[in-house]
């Protein structure tokens, strides 16, 4: 599937619906009680309709209202997340809560737990085919004083893997990703960074805030 494959906006299905009627823009409006010109411009700026103007037209094309309005609904959700900070157009991502490890809670060295975002498709595009990759670096110690031994090199968080697969996720839908780390065997306060990559190693929305990981290992 095309990632920027996406559902009708108010504009597309207005004209659609018209054509289906068989029918013209004037007639539309006249069952609506509207003018012509009123018509162009809701196809245009729906966003900025009244609500009674809608429930007229929805009449008059033989829909529900609620049709008209969740359509406005994708355009705005559109325009506001997605116009900017994402590589597919209409596509959006929404975080919504850490299910597990809250940022800051206490793990033991070595130990090993689950870590679950849950993030919501906010936009109007179907991820498919899409993965959560660690954009973590490998840490390195540098030492010059012979009687200080630096910590083992290694990533601060240890995931037990790199990427894990984004299940199939409508327009709309929530759903929880989860990765598995391990601690380091010393003390201090460690991040992992974690983004949305396409099928073709793209980042989804490089310019917004990833998930992160963040604990405060201890030893006893």
């Amino acid at each position: 599937m095309n990632p920027t494959h996406h559902r009708q906006y108010f504009d597309d299905y207005l004209e659609d619906r018209i054509k289906q009627l068989n029918i013209s823009f004037a007639e539309a409006a006249r069952r609506a009680g509207i003018s012509r010109q009123t018509l162009y411009d809701l196809r245009d700026n729906a966003e900025k309709s009244q609500m009674l103007t809608l429930i007229k037209l929805a009449n008059a094309l033989e829909v529900h209202p609620f049709v008209l309005f969740r359509l406005i609904f994708d355009k705005l959700i559109s325009k506001d997340f997605a116009s900017s900070s994402a590589i597919h157009s209409r596509d959006a991502t929404g975080f919504i809560a850490d299910v597990t490890i809250p940022d800051g809670m206490i793990v033991l060295a070595n130990a090993v737990f689950s870590k679950t975002w849950r993030i919501q498709n906010i936009g109007a595009v179907e991820w498919r085919d899409r993965y959560l990759i660690c954009l973590d670096n490998t840490l390195e110690f540098k030492h010059h004083a012979t009687d200080f031994a630096a910590p083992k090199t290694q990533r601060g968080l240890i995931p037990t893997q790199n990427r894990i697969p984004i299940p199939r996720t409508l327009p709309g839908e929530p759903v929880d990703l989860t990765v598995e780390f391990t601690a380091p065997d010393y003390p201090g306060s460690f991040m992992s960074y974690w983004k949305m990559q396409d099928s073709n190693g793209q980042l989804d929305f490089p310019e917004i805030e990833g998930l992160s990981c963040v604990v405060k290992v201890i030893t006893i």
